[in-house]
């Protein structure tokens, strides 16, 4: 019996940033709330056993009651922070307090502005550094980025000996300030000495300075109720800005371990101050918080500090009936930082329960998983029957789809839906629990019905994928079977690779699977199809491209949510299409209109026009095959011939369908020309650049525009040898360099 289908969530509405977003787990907007609307559930709770990232919680306390399990004090902090923002004003007024505080004879403010001072190498004014480039290994930076404010000079300079000896003080003072750092971790005990050590090594002796001097004084300083907490927020966007892990050029990744990049960025510490407090003052709904055993009486967020797993039972008033999970990745850094984030603010004793990921040498994906299968088996036992989980992966790889879906099924799980959209975008899926109690059989059989899922993925797809997509149609099919429901006892380390390698060499048989456009030996590059296509469906694009056309010719203006929405209900589960190939389609189709904030649908694009265009095409063959020594035979497609034998088969759309055209041309003689708009040419050229396939199928096929045989026409003293040069005059290649449209 086929599976229901799973349609991708599509996220909607403004995706608030936040601050240490780039640490957390992607939870686009919307989605939670579309799952609860589904699930229309209101007189229930729902269970975030997981807590990674607050915005989670946070929509989801627009509808429902939420029981929040969060065992990291920074992320503790941060959900109570946006849960109930404040003003700028409030921030503006705590920067203002610290800035006049003394250090030595001079304001604070001043004494830290100094130690980012620099001079302009064009005009020689005074100018506040934005930061400092460094090599790794090295003890001073080799350049700096300033914007001058006096003659406009920008960009990055080396740096100078006067830059060189304002850093020199605190090179000399750097030991005290990171005993004095260490000790606040460690308050007496030896235990994590080397792993905090270890870990200080990310903040370079000037941020380690300026972060300690900020942290004395707010430690010294007598706040009114709610101040200490604004001066925290601030403390924790500067010490995540003070650390090395800055990769230049700057992206917005996050690193997994504790290792300082090649180049990095040293940020201007009092500019961050500064810049800070918008990011934390962001106007937002309020949502009730009450720390557990306290309960909602209504929709909000109850808040459980610390482990899942401590958190032993449920009073009978709280009924679970959903769980929605969003699980962390194994991230040494993160969780590293957060440890001593919290010491330092909060003291070790409040962060106690965390500051044991000090201990922990190991952040592997078996380990990994086995932290997810834990969390998961105890949230499922307090979950009310039938109960349902959603789980979202939001970093797509095959260690940690595996590492999770193997913990979710040996939790007793069965996986009921899952859709996969592209590797960028989080894979979601929904689960209930086992009550089939499905045997795991990892036998050659469950592997060969593994397999036999790939080929027939790819045979309904149409064209290659990447490794990620079909390596979760290969686990998804074990996981609605129940293959990977192992006792959690035999799943060590060993079972745990032995089974990944298992699935990876499914790959490697060639006399099924073949590669495309790997540029390495790993299994993530290129992309994954079959050796034999044999009853494959038209190829996906061809699909999504017809799809498109139907939406914007019965709607001419179609906002891109629509768009996206009716696409993910008629592509679903693991073929939903990803968004640039849909933006790529629209592209070719319509002009994006920012007045209305839609996508219409070109004039010469509507199908009154483009029917005329195919019924000039007809006309213009019709006319040159007697100028040029050939009849006209009229099938499903146009032939020229030459006697009996067929010189030239036409196949006209409006559509880049060249794949389709290929379908019907196959076991046919003549040269193939594909006839299309010359609007068309450049999303042609992107079918061909991503899929490895067409481009082996389309060898030999004559690509022309719609103009070019207008132009062939209208040539007086045309030939066979002239018409055989113009076929190839006007390449698709040359409308991929350019922006503009040409219309067909």
């Amino acid at each position: 019996m086929k599976e229901q289908p799973f349609p991708y969530l599509e996220p909607r509405g403004f995706s608030r940033p936040i601050p240490l977003e780039r640490w957390l787990p992607d939870c686009p907007v919307g989605v939670i709330d579309q799952y609860l609307y589904q699930r229309q559930n209101e007189a229930g709770w729902v269970l975030d056993p997981f807590g990674a990232n607050p915005l989670l919680d946070l929509e989801a306390a627009h509808s429902q009651r939420v029981l929040a399990a969060i065992n990291n004090p920074v992320l503790v902090f941060l959900l109570r922070m946006l849960a109930h923002p404040r003003e700028k004003r409030e921030f503006v007024s705590i920067i203002s307090r610290l800035a006049s505080q003394s250090r030595g004879q001079e304001r604070l403010e001043l004494h830290l502005k100094r130690l980012y001072q620099t001079r302009c190498q064009n005009c020689r004014s005074e100018v506040q550094v934005e930061g400092y480039l460094w090599q790794r290994g090295s003890d001073q930076p080799f350049a700096k980025l300033y914007t001058c404010p006096s003659c406009g000079d920008t960009g990055e300079r080396p740096v100078t000996e006067e830059d060189l000896q304002i850093l020199e003080p605190l090179r000399r003072g750097e030991a005290l300030h990171r005993g004095r750092a260490l000790a606040r971790v460690l308050q007496g005990s030896e235990l994590d000495r080397e792993t905090v050590s270890d870990a200080l090594k990310v903040y370079q002796s000037r941020p380690l300075y300026v972060l300690f001097t900020l942290l004395n004084k707010i430690e010294g300083m007598i706040w009114e109720e709610g101040e200490r907490e604004l001066a925290d927020a601030i403390m924790i966007s500067l010490l995540e800005a003070g650390t090395s892990l800055f990769t230049w050029p700057l992206t917005n990744n996050a690193p997994h371990l504790l290792n300082v990049p090649q180049i990095f960025f040293e940020r201007n510490l009092w500019s961050e101050l500064e810049r800070c407090i918008d990011l934390w003052s962001q106007p937002a709904p309020q949502v009730e918080i009450k720390f557990w055993p306290e309960l909602l009486e209504k929709k909000g967020i109850c808040l459980f500090t610390g482990p899942i797993r401590n958190l032993k039972s449920l009073p009978d008033e709280v009924q679970i009936t959903s769980l929605l999970c969003l699980p962390p990745r194994p991230s040494q850094s993160f969780w590293t930082l957060s440890a001593l984030w919290s010491a330092w603010l909060w003291g070790k004793e409040t962060a106690k329960t965390f500051t044991q990921v000090l201990d922990r040498r190991r952040f592997d994906w078996h380990w990994h998983s086995r932290a997810l299968q834990q969390a998961f088996a105890h949230s499922v036992k307090l979950q009310a029957p039938p109960g349902e989980v959603y789980l979202q992966i939001s970093e797509v790889n095959a260690n940690m789809i595996f590492a999770t879906f193997a913990a979710a099924a040996q939790a007793g799980l069965l996986l009921k839906g899952c859709a996969y959209q592209s590797v960028e975008k989080p894979v979601q899926s929904i689960w209930q629990k086992n009550e089939r109690n499905l045997v795991p059989v990892l036998s050659p059989a469950a592997y060969s019905l593994a397999a036999h899922a790939m080929r027939s993925f790819l045979l309904e797809r149409g064209e290659p994928c990447e490794f990620s997509r079909l390596y979760t149609v290969a686990l998804t099919e074990w996981a609605r079977k129940g293959h990977l429901s192992l006792p959690i006892a035999e799943f060590d380390q060993e079972k745990s690779s032995e089974i990944q390698m298992g699935v990876e060499k499914l790959f490697t048989d060639h006399e099924s699977f073949r590669r495309y456009d790997a540029s390495s030996q790993e299994l993530d590059s290129g992309k994954w199809g079959l050796v034999d296509w044999e009853g494959a469906q038209t190829v996906l694009d061809d699909r999504i491209e017809t799809a498109i056309n139907e939406l914007l010719q019965k709607t001419n203006s179609l906002p891109s949510l629509s768009i996206r929405q009716a696409l993910n209900q008629q592509f679903t589960d693991c073929l939903t299409p990803a968004s640039p190939e849909i933006e790529e389609i629209l592209v070719s189709y319509a002009n994006w209109q920012d007045a209305e904030l839609a996508w219409r649908l070109h004039e010469n694009e509507l199908q009154a026009n483009r029917l005329a265009d195919l019924k000039e095409m007809k006309r213009l063959l019709q006319q040159l095959a007697p100028r040029l020594g050939y009849e006209t035979r009229e099938e499903e497609i146009c032939l020229w011939q030459e006697g009996k034998r067929v010189a030239y088969c036409f196949f006209l759309s409006t559509q880049a369908n060249l794949s389709t055209a290929i379908d019907a041309w196959t076991g046919r003689e003549g040269v193939p020309v594909f006839l299309f708009p010359g609007s068309r040419a450049k999303l042609l050229y992107q079918k061909m650049m991503r899929d490895g396939r067409l481009r082996e199928r389309s060898s030999g096929w004559q690509l022309v525009k719609f103009r070019a045989l207008r132009a062939l026409a209208a040539q007086s003293d045309l030939n066979r040898a002239t018409w055989a040069m113009g076929l190839g005059n006007d390449p698709i290649e040359e409308a991929a360099t350019t922006q503009l449209r040409i219309f067909g």
